[in-house]
């Protein structure tokens, strides 16, 4: 006969969940405030490039002793009103989907859907063909 799981406080879904159940809720929270909506890939080694030098090193280590190599989404809730705005301007600055995700507190695939939107709103071009 197993064990019910054990009542927490938070509602984390999807790998926030792991984390959580594994690492500690304080440790599913400090990864969504600090890298939220960001795609990770566990290293096997804390180094001071990773993602995860964002974090204390304790909570950073914790992580890593759970989750090496694996694949870890973490969500945001964040929104702006002028997010593709500030997307754009992020991206003609040089900076990377994931830099933009982080300074604006979206995920990635928000920015990429940002950014992308911009080419979806272009004028046909009367010198093409019609494609569909």
């Amino acid at each position: 006969m197993s064990a019910l799981p054990e009542k927490t406080d938070h509602e984390f879904t999807g790998d926030m969940a792991d984390v959580a159940e594994y690492c500690g809720a304080d440790i599913a929270r400090a990864l969504c405030e600090k890298l939220p909506g960001i795609e990770i890939k566990i290293p096997s080694v804390w180094t001071e490039t990773s993602m995860l030098a964002a974090l204390p090193r304790k909570v950073a280590d914790a992580i890593i002793a759970s989750f090496s190599a694996e694949r870890l989404y973490i969500p945001t809730d964040k929104h702006s009103p002028n997010t593709r705005g500030k997307a754009r301007a992020l991206h003609k600055d040089g900076l990377t989907n994931p830099e933009i995700a982080l300074q604006l507190g979206v995920s990635e695939r928000h920015v990429r859907s940002l950014l992308n939107s911009e080419q979806g709103n272009r004028r046909a071009d009367p010198n093409q063909i019609e494609m569909f």
